[in-house]
């Protein structure tokens, strides 16, 4: 009998757990094994982001006592992939992906837009983390458009991100990721990139190093979310990864994939070559003289690229029914 109550009730708790997802190794599987030929499959032109974000994601998931949260600034310009990555790490360690309840997401100017509300918005900051910890230490935590908070507001963050002897719950709130996208810092990305460009070396032979000190210096008294940071003084964000502009080869890599996405086969069904043209045509390159990078990464790629195959067919279209009304005549 007992053993019949123990199986129901396993068989109760399995329903329940694929209706409504529980912190469980099953809807938490860490799909890690294949995270770095993931990004490396769908990222482009970021090879330092892509070797520290896959190197810190699998050795914090692995470790069963992390002596604090994984914190991550992602710093770059617009479009070079830091919003992408952030969703294929939820798409890795969620069996939900980003539906799922313990992925929360926060945009600058969506939730924090008033700095007159900044008590407010602290005290409900304060409230959402640590009921969605107790729910879940397994959670992740992506903070987007962080030059555009309010200065101060993530200071809320440090009970969390860097006070091991705050509660008694903090090895489950250890096993959290932090991550904190921004665009603070992407001039002087590109112009230390420009630097090494200009002497002749390789934007594949730079490295970690050669960014993290310039980022930090930057952000710091950037305003916005990170302005004289506590996160910063303390050295609670474990990681600054840059996110270097991306050139013409990246965008091309971008232009492909959105044929991919529209399954279209870019041999036979339209002139890929002469569409590829035109996409880099509405795309502005900076800065002068060289004009080596997309101003917006290939944020916009998509939906030029979209537009320009609609185009393309409706014009097809048209000719055709011409030809069929000529041959009519």
């Amino acid at each position: 009998m007992s053993s019949w109550i123990i199986s129901t009730s396993k068989n109760v708790l399995t329903l329940y757990c694929k209706k409504f997802e529980c912190c469980n190794d099953e809807q938490i599987p860490y799909k890690i094994d294949n995270f770095k030929d993931l990004l490396s499959k769908r990222v482009c032109g970021q090879h330092i982001a892509v070797d520290i974000i896959v190197n810190a994601i699998i050795s914090h998931v692995k470790n069963s006592n992390p002596k604090k949260p994984l914190v991550m600034g992602f710093h770059g310009p617009n479009g070079s992939g830091k919003t992408y990555i952030s969703r294929l790490i939820a798409e890795t360690l969620y069996e939900n992906g980003e539906n799922s309840r313990y992925f929360h997401f926060y945009y600058g100017l969506q939730h924090f837009p008033l700095i007159e509300k900044l008590s407010e918005y602290q005290d409900k900051l304060r409230t959402d983390i640590d009921t969605a910890i107790k729910k879940c230490g397994k959670s992740l935590f992506i903070f987007d458009g962080v030059d555009q908070m309010p200065p101060g507001l993530l200071n809320i963050l440090m009970p969390f991100l860097d006070c091991p002897h705050c509660d008694k719950e903090k090895t489950e709130k250890n096993k959290a990721i932090f991550i904190f996208l921004t665009n603070a810092g992407s001039l002087i990305i590109q112009n230390s990139l420009l630097d090494k460009l200009s002497q002749g070396i390789d934007r594949k032979s730079t490295t970690f190093h050669d960014f993290e000190k310039l980022i930090i210096s930057e952000i710091f008294t950037h305003d916005g979310g990170l302005f004289k940071s506590l996160m910063i003084k303390s050295d609670a964000i474990d990681f600054y990864v840059p996110f270097l502009p991306l050139e013409k080869e990246h965008v091309a890599y971008c232009i492909k994939e959105a044929f991919n996405e529209l399954n279209i086969s870019p041999i036979k069904k339209i002139p890929y070559k002469s569409l590829e043209n035109k996409v880099f045509k509405e795309l502005r390159f900076g800065p002068e003289p060289d004009n080596l990078f997309s101003s917006s990464g290939c944020k916009r790629v998509s939906q030029i690229t979209g537009r320009l195959i609609t185009s393309y067919n409706t014009n097809i279209n048209i000719s055709s029914e011409i030809d069929f009304h000529k041959s009519e005549l």
